[in-house]
């Protein structure tokens, strides 16, 4: 993990002192049409849990789906970067999973709580990296295959991602949006989230790997 967080630091870096030269040749000034201090995003995640046992000690990489919210904050000046705090939950649902002919489904709630820092140092730059990291509590519940109660997860995670900014594809709307409903600037986002059990092993182990994709607002 020590290995692709300082790949992601040195790739951040590159990617956006680009995505800036690009951004000086297309707008060198510009007037901000709102402040933005509040970050929206809304995911859509492929999930599985591969460290997960159904029954008997057995585990499956099955893919499910699940569905994340996220709220931020940033009450920063932006101009050396937009760093945040924020709060998330979720939605992650594997459905009739097989155990010789005995079906189970799991559902989790995920919630989270984040700091993140982006390498976004333009208004409306092009493409946006950014680092996050904080602490998860997650609720699962099992069904089928029957587990008593809610089983509670703990656990850190780590990750980054890419912003693709859409506005300068539709400046006019992109203002228009704002005028009307506040909502300063659209992304399309991809984001990849390592997710770790915290402290002493517990049961359920819910550690694993997600990508994210989705959409930011920023108001």
């Amino acid at each position: 993990m020590k290995y692709f967080a300082r790949n992601f630091c040195v790739l951040a870096f590159v990617v956006s002192t680009l995505s800036v030269k690009a951004a000086q040749q297309v707008e060198t000034t510009y007037i901000a049409e709102s402040p933005q201090q509040f970050g929206l995003d809304l995911f859509y995640v492929p999930i599985s849990y591969p460290k997960y046992t159904w029954v008997n000690n057995e585990t499956t990489d099955r893919n499910g789906h699940a569905f994340h919210l996220a709220f931020e904050w940033m009450p920063i000046d932006p101009t050396y970067g937009k760093l945040g705090l924020g709060l998330g939950v979720g939605l992650h649902v594997i459905k009739n999973v097989d155990f010789r002919g005995t079906n189970a489904t799991l559902t989790v709630i995920p919630m989270d709580a984040f700091l993140t820092y982006r390498f976004d140092y333009l208004y409306q730059q092009i493409l946006v990296p950014y680092l996050k990291f904080g602490p998860n509590i997650s609720m699962a519940k099992q069904r089928g295959i029957e587990k008593s109660g809610f089983q509670i997860y703990y656990g850190w995670e780590m990750g980054g991602g890419l912003e693709l900014c859409l506005n300068p594809i539709d400046r006019s709307s992109g203002r228009y949006l704002d005028m009307k409903t506040g909502i300063n600037t659209t992304y399309l986002m991809i984001e990849y989230v390592n997710s770790k059990q915290l402290g002493v092993k517990r049961t359920p182990d819910l550690s694993h790997d997600e990508i994210r994709f989705g959409l930011r607002f920023e108001i």
